[in-house]
């Protein structure tokens, strides 16, 4: 991804940035597609392996009633100047 964005926005760190921020397609990757949420996080599902009886089990999140985390509204900067004052 990094290659990519560096390819298509050349070396500067803010169209680096930008670039990445506003793909709207996944990334092709070795696992499959990797689509990135507004805040740039790993959108796609998520499993945990454990290693039992001598084989890797491979649970999502729904099997481990894990919930998923919501996307932060706010800029960074907006929070923490929220949680000085």
């Amino acid at each position: 991804m990094l290659l990519w964005a560096i390819q298509t926005a050349g070396l500067n760190r803010a169209k680096i940035r930008d670039v990445l921020a506003y793909r709207a397609e996944p990334f092709p990757g070795v696992t499959g597609e990797i689509p990135l949420s507004s805040a740039l996080d790993d959108a796609g599902e998520v499993f945990l392996a454990f290693r039992e009886q001598g084989q890797w089990v491979f649970h999502s999140r729904e099997d481990l009633e894990i919930p998923r985390g919501k996307v932060i509204e706010k800029p960074r900067a907006e929070r923490q100047q929220a949680s000085i004052e």
